[in-house]
């Protein structure tokens, strides 16, 4: 199965003069890959429009930049997973410690053929989303086997691959361009399902209404793709209008919060005037 997408994600990593295509796995001519982990900071996960940091949330897709290539590569037994930490960089190679252990992630993808003919961004709609706090850093592992050799780039000590046949991890001073959207798809678990909340006209022209199954004391808020707020409105009862008549054409996220701060729905809502 081939997944490539010519959109480019909501927030990331993507800078010419820090970044750079992903070789491994998708063009890998030069090395042996079998698994490898990338640290990203929390400050350098941005808007892709702009320079917004990426806000807390639920990441339900991941992308990968795929270096050009000649052929079609196809990738078996793929499997994406994600974790957080406070580290900023993985620890450091020594002759007496050569390997550099890899952290305890959470599977977000797994699927047994993977087609790559294309270069640019790869999508990979994750299997539950991923719970994200912009307050920690990011490990992404991506692998194809088990790994097991391990070595990590010293250059900057935040690229850990598995088995490599160039021990000496020549992959240079940067770190592979990296994606992902920011949804609205909230676990089960972390919605108050008590209260069921509709949310009509949809797609809406100059306002949307919410209708609850219980008075809710409280706010709806919109935002849009890059997680800015575009408007927050007062819920105080089973009703409310939203005016969105000065908001431009498109897609849209909102999330309705009680007083507590505990979240009852979560959704899309696309204006079109």
């Amino acid at each position: 199965m081939a997944q490539h997408n010519t959109s480019t994600p909501q927030y990331g990593m993507y800078d010419a003069a820090h970044s750079f295509e992903y070789k491994v796995p998708f063009n890998n001519t030069d090395n042996l890959f079998e698994r490898m982990q990338l640290l990203y900071r929390s400050a350098e996960l941005v808007s892709m429009s702009g320079s917004t940091k990426a806000p807390s949330g639920n990441i339900t897709k991941v992308y990968l930049h795929a270096k050009a290539t000649a052929k079609v590569y196809t990738l078996t037994d793929v499997i994406i997973k994600l974790t957080q930490t406070t580290d900023t960089c993985f620890a450091a190679l020594t002759p007496t410690s050569p390997d550099v252990p890899f952290y305890t992630c959470t599977e977000v993808f797994n699927q047994k053929s993977y087609s790559v003919s294309t270069p640019g961004w790869i999508e990979f709609t994750l299997s539950k989303p991923f719970k994200y706090d912009n307050t920690k850093n990011l490990v992404l592992e991506v692998s194809g086997d088990n790994g097991f050799n391990t070595t990590t780039n010293n250059a900057n000590k935040r690229a850990n691959y598995g088995r490599l046949n160039d021990a000496n991890g020549a992959f240079g001073f940067s770190i592979h361009d990296f994606g992902f959207d920011m949804g609205n798809a909230t676990s089960v678990n972390e919605i108050d399902a008590t209260t069921a909340v509709e949310i009509y006209p949809n797609p809406a022209t100059d306002q949307v209404r919410l209708a609850a199954s219980k008075a809710i004391s409280g706010s709806i808020i919109i935002t849009d793709i890059n997680g800015k707020t575009i408007t927050t409105e007062k819920i105080n009862g089973t009703q409310c209008i939203i005016p969105v008549s000065g908001m431009a054409n498109g897609m849209y996220f909102y999330k309705v919060f009680n007083n507590e701060n505990i979240l009852l729905s979560a959704g899309k809502v696309t204006i079109a005037h």
